[in-house]
């Protein structure tokens, strides 16, 4: 073999492994990613963050990473109803996340009642 073929084929297992790993850990966004409210409910309601969280099977990473996505969405403009029904909704999303990553009793009580989806769309969702 010559040189450059025994440089490249560790080269391609390693950039392999990297891309199992990176397709095994899911959609979570990085830190450089523009959020908006149709990134956030991709990962965070679409992908199984909350149902993960609400059933006390998330890791402390996954609980801060919802913590921070509901966070940046309860800053956010809603899309369509008024600003007082999205800060009631998005705060009482925020406590519930925030209670579990505290480790609450009432966590997953509490996630479940502000996860309701059909409310929260009904209101700001635009059409």
């Amino acid at each position: 073999m010559t040189k450059q073929v025994k440089f490249i084929i560790p080269l391609m297992v390693l950039l392999s492994m990297l891309t199992v790993q990176l397709t095994a850990t899911g959609p979570a966004l990085g830190a450089d990613d523009d959020l908006n409210i149709k990134k956030i409910m991709k990962v965070a309601f679409k992908g199984d963050l909350v149902r993960k969280v609400g059933t006390n099977k998330a890791t402390a990473q996954e609980k801060e990473e919802l913590l921070k996505l509901v966070k940046a969405m309860q800053g956010m403009k809603p899309p369509k109803g008024d600003s007082e029904s999205w800060t009631e909704k998005s705060k009482a999303l925020v406590d519930a996340v925030q209670a579990s990553v505290d480790g609450k009793e009432d966590a997953a009580m509490l996630l479940k009642k502000s996860t309701n989806c059909a409310a929260c769309h009904k209101s700001h969702k635009p059409e």
